[in-house]
């Protein structure tokens, strides 16, 4: 009985620290870039039309895209508005690195609409935004 318990109560403490430290957050340095939109998977997982990047030395990290659910749309507007006002600057995010699998035959249901590089094994990632810091 105590065996059984003692495993239960390491199974949650495992999944609490999963949890917490999938959902911790980062502290990401770079440029704010402006893109157009292109027909990329970049564009694609933006969600949008002008979209945004953070350049850093590691990989360049698409700024609140519009694919995030946990966002409302007004606040990513927000935020392309200041970022809008970030371009060529260097900067500090805090936020946490959010990634959405790509399904075509539900994400682009006219499959003329995806990228050539968005196929059965492409995910998206992005920065979901807390704060932005210039320096």
């Amino acid at each position: 009985m105590i065996y059984k318990k003692s495993c239960f109560i390491l199974t949650l403490l495992i999944c609490y620290i999963w949890v917490n430290h999938a959902s911790a957050e980062e502290i990401f340095h770079g440029t704010v870039v402006k893109m157009p939109w292109t027909k990329s998977g970049q564009s694609f997982c933006a969600g949008g039309s002008e979209y945004y990047v953070l350049d850093n030395d590691v990989r360049p990290y698409i700024l609140s895209s519009y694919r995030d659910k946990e966002v409302s749309k007004e606040t990513i507007e927000q935020q392309h508005t200041q970022l809008n006002t970030l371009i060529g600057q260097t900067v500090t995010i805090t936020g946490k690195i959010l990634k959405k699998e790509i399904n075509p035959t539900q994400d682009c249901p006219e499959f003329s609409q995806c990228p050539a590089e968005i196929n059965i094994a492409s995910s998206c990632q992005w920065i979901q935004i807390n704060t932005i810091t210039p320096q």
